[in-house]
């Protein structure tokens, strides 16, 4: 095959991704702005816990956790905020919820938080939809020379 032909193909392949792209675009959340889902599966249920941003928001405003489940991954159930940045009895502003992190551990679910600017905090809950709260009243980690303590995730071996 010459290298046109190949040139050819390769333009009309990429050409048609986004005609693919736009066919499958279904988010599972049309209503509000969110990010960053953590998943986590317990029993016949999937959790996804995700931040979100304010309708109101010029830039970021994301001040609590919100959670969705769904048994079948095709239909899902909105139960509002589980936690919140107000949690946190240390933290001195309420924006900044960021990418959280769940999971299950003897028997309690833990919500691994970062707070922009004030590290990650650990929330605990006997139920995976909450009520979630701040068990040590501190964060667990905190480097405050900068911002970068984000994107939490939990490593079991």
């Amino acid at each position: 095959m010459s290298m046109k032909n190949i040139a050819v193909l390769f333009i009309i392949a990429t050409s048609l991704l986004p005609i693919t792209s736009m066919a499958q675009d279904m988010p599972l959340v049309q209503t509000k702005y969110t990010a960053d889902p953590a998943p986590m599966v317990y029993k016949d249920t999937v959790f996804l816990y995700t931040t979100h941003d304010e309708d109101t928001a010029d830039n970021f405003e994301m001040y609590d956790w919100l959670l969705y489940t769904s048994t079948d991954m095709v239909n899902w159930t909105d139960h509002g905020a589980v936690a919140s940045t107000k949690d946190f009895s240390w933290r001195s502003r309420d924006n900044g919820a960021w990418a959280p992190q769940v999971i299950p551990r003897n028997g309690k679910f833990y919500m691994y938080c970062p707070l922009h600017g004030h590290g990650i905090g650990v929330l605990e809950a006997n139920s995976p939809y909450g009520p979630f709260h701040d068990p040590i009243g501190k964060p667990i980690v905190w480097d405050k020379s900068n911002w970068y303590d984000i994107d939490p995730t939990v490593w079991i071996d």
